[in-house]
């Protein structure tokens, strides 16, 4: 008998594997002879191993057996005829400079001794954004885990991102496999498919590495991959390969941006710890202005290195520029490593209305925005709009920083910004801040007037433009918006004044006033307030500047900032005084109440409140008469007349019940409850209070609960002798305001350790 022909070690010989499908099809020797019109004697003769077959002679089985080219890819393996050789080692170095991603690393070796997915293959796809560091950590890890592949590592880089925006193709990365592997170059198979086949034949049982460095999708990734369990595939792409999780069980890593501590490290590694540690401030002050990306410090660290002269402090003042920073973020003599082009080769492989939504999101300076928002900004539809984020977020260009609210971050923010300056038009520009500003005018108003019914509204009339706001006939709807959308009120109202659209500004601030009065965030409140003033102003809308003039006031003579409270209720009952009956004159004469009140100067608030209260009553403004009243009770009790306090109060009790605002009869049962204390007639003082509590928990008004609770304690301690129950509600009272009044948290606490 003649020399047995086999193919590669480990696996079926083709005359075997042709036997097979000739009788699984249920054919003899003579009628596959037929078909492919060869002699039964020499297909007898390759089917047990003597003689081997001809490329032509493999086509015709594959066909006539319907073996899907299965056949024909064990004569590929045959015919290659691998040369023996060293074994592939195609790694390139490691950084020599690595901090973190221990979490990463640890999960990666993890997955080495993971059989729950028998008879596949481990594939490890890490994604992030540009310059994040996916290649040093896969390279890192590679290099540390290359001994337990014991037939070799290859690489290949396939360009998914660059400056000539040329994936590479997966055949030509197949050829480069293969030749690794030692096929001889006349021996490889044309076809993508057939190479592909052969190249995971070669790699059955072997167990090897294979890193597929920048890949630009999963399906570049995929003829790449091989069929054995014994091998582990690392591939990185600058988006999240879900076509490999979905239909080959990869295994995902986003990476983020380092920690401030790693950061800080890296650029102490690369200068060296003398330079770095004797100006941790500045080398902090790079890192957040490098946004914690690793490509941008290592730029940084290595201007620092290539001048010995300048300082830490100098090039970190370098990179305060928002303009600039950029531009210092590059290096001298290569293109590919500098930050603006890094990020330009993710930029260029958006298509059109992603990379419209890109620039335009650069136009908001705020912490996020949500998807009805970017709808806005865009006009487009909230479902197109949340179809492109998902592709904007999936190639690591926008984040999401939480359910249907995403944002641009740092360094990424301001090269969109110099796009959208450089390719759209101002008008463009200005069109999107306009609907921008305009739908969180018109949501705010909605909600002013759910959470505050009977106060002073704007008439905005229908939105244009197919504007679709928020429309909210829900209180904790409303509530939970302004909540949700809290940190964003201050960079819109600058966003609208920068873009010259003052009405709207100013009509935005006031839209805003009935959520502070209940949520009482001072920061905010004031900073808007006073965007509010300069765009009314801007505006040479002097009852406008009134109206946003005393809510500026309230502002700060609720945080106890008497003097510029007074200033500000002044200013508008000065721009209002031929109007009296307008808002600005009116809640300016009760602001000077309400500060004469503070100061304790009982007869100047009765005075200014009387007033107030006419002007309210002549207006037809029940709302504000009923306010007014409210705060005059409180003025004759501070002149120690009790009788008419508690007129005013159950007036203004009466008025509000006739409103049905439940916050405002709180507040107008909180002061009953200190006129009551007053008189001694503590048992209808606790009963007042129970039902304060009831109204401003009803409606979410912290502040005022912990005031309640407060009244409680003293109510307790004046009219019951009790102490311990007393310091109980004031311990409770003060929990609160340790969150929301500093003021109010100190005088619990001196009342306390009294």
């Amino acid at each position: 008998m003649g020399e047995h022909y086999s193919n590669t070690p480990g696996s079926r010989s083709f005359g075997v594997e042709l036997r097979a499908w000739r009788v699984r099809n249920g054919l003899s020797l003579s009628q596959l002879s037929a078909l492919v019109h060869y002699n039964k004697g020499h297909l007898s003769r390759v089917e047990r191993g003597l003689i081997p077959s001809t490329t032509a002679l493999a086509k015709a089985c594959d066909t006539a057996l319907d073996a899907d080219g299965k056949l024909f890819q064990l004569h590929d393996v045959a015919e290659a005829k691998p040369t023996a050789g060293p074994k592939p080692a195609q790694l390139p170095a490691a950084p020599t400079t690595f901090v973190g991603r221990s979490y990463h690393l640890s999960r990666m070796t993890g997955l080495l001794g993971d059989d729950k997915h028998p008879g596949s293959v481990t594939v490890v796809a890490i994604d992030g954004t540009p310059g994040v560091g996916k290649t040093s950590l896969a390279l890192r890890w590679a290099h540390s885990v290359r001994d337990r592949f014991p037939d070799g590592v290859l690489f290949a880089a396939l360009d998914g991102y660059g400056p000539d925006a040329s994936p590479a193709s997966p055949n030509d990365v197949l050829e480069g496999f293969l030749r690794a592997l030692g096929v001889a170059p006349d021996r490889i198979p044309a076809e993508e498919g057939h190479r592909a086949a052969l190249y995971r034949s070669l790699l059955h049982q072997r167990r090897m590495l294979v890193v597929l460095d920048n890949a630009v999708d999963s399906r570049q990734v995929r003829p790449l991959l091989p069929g054995s369990e014994s091998c582990v595939v690392v591939t990185t792409s600058r988006q999240r390969l879900s076509g490999l999780v979905i239909a080959d069980a990869a295994v995902c890593i986003t990476l983020n941006p380092l920690s401030l501590d790693e950061a800080a490290e890296l650029i102490r590694l690369i200068v060296g710890p003398r330079r770095a540690d004797t100006d941790p401030g500045a080398v902090a002050s790079i890192t957040q202005r490098c946004s914690y990306l690793p490509l941008a410090l290592r730029i940084a660290a290595e201007r620092l290195v290539a001048h010995p002269q300048l300082a830490v402090s100098e090039l970190a003042t370098d990179l305060i520029g928002e303009a600039d920073r950029l531009n210092v973020l590059t290096t001298g003599d290569d293109d590919t490593l500098a930050l603006r082009a890094v990020f330009s080769w993710s930029y260029r492989a958006l298509g059109d209305g992603e990379a419209r939504l890109f620039r335009l999101l650069s136009l908001h300076r705020g912490p996020f925005l949500s998807t009805e928002a970017v709808a806005a900004l865009s006009g487009g539809t909230v479902s197109r709009t949340r179809r492109l984020l998902t592709r904007l977020v999936e190639a690591h260009l926008v984040e999401q920083a939480g359910p249907g609210a995403y944002r641009l971050l740092g360094l990424l923010r301001l090269y969109a910004t110099d796009l959208a300056e450089d390719t759209d038009t101002h008008e463009v520009r200005a069109t999107a801040v306009s609907r921008l500003v305009r739908w969180y005018l018109y949501s705010a108003n909605s909600a002013f007037r759910v959470l505050t019914p009977h106060c002073p509204h704007l008439n905005l009339g229908a939105p244009r433009d197919g504007l679709h706001p928020w429309r909210f006939t829900d209180y904790d709807e409303a509530t939970a918006w302004c909540e949700t959308e809290l940190a964003n009120f201050t960079s819109i109202l600058q966003a609208a004044r920068q873009a010259g659209l003052n009405t709207e500004c100013w009509q935005l601030a006031v839209a805003l006033f009935g959520f502070f009065l209940l949520r009482k965030p001072w920061g905010i409140w004031l900073s808007t307030q006073l965007i509010g003033v300069e765009a009314a102003r801007a505006a040479g809308n002097e009852l406008a500047e009134s109206w946003v003039l005393t809510n500026l006031g309230e502002a700060c003579r609720q945080q106890h900032q008497l003097d510029e409270a007074q200033g500000h209720f002044e200013r508008a009952l000065n721009l209002s005084h031929d109007h009296p009956g307008s808002i600005g004159y009116c809640w300016g004469l009760a602001g000077i109440g309400y500060v004469a009140m503070d100061r304790k100067q009982y007869a100047a608030a009765s005075n200014a409140l009387a007033e107030a209260v006419m002007r309210f009553r002549a207006s037809g403004y029940t709302y504000g008469e009923a306010t007014a009243l409210a705060a005059l009770g409180d003025a004759h009790r501070g002149q120690g007349d009790l009788d008419r306090a508690m007129v005013f109060g159950k007036q203004a009790l009466e008025l509000f019940r006739s409103l049905g605002d439940r916050k405002a009869q709180g507040d107008t049962l909180i002061r009953l409850v200190r006129t009551a204390t007053a008189c001694g007639e503590f048992a209808q003082a606790h009963v007042y209070c129970a039902d304060a509590l009831a109204a401003h928990r009803e409606c979410g008004d912290r502040w005022s609960e912990a005031d309640d609770i407060q009244e409680k304690g003293n109510i307790l301690y004046l009219g019951d002798d009790d102490l311990l129950g007393a310091q109980k509600c004031w311990r409770a009272a003060l929990e609160i305001f340790e969150d929301i009044d500093r003021f109010k948290a100190t005088q619990l606490r001196e009342l306390l350790s009294q």
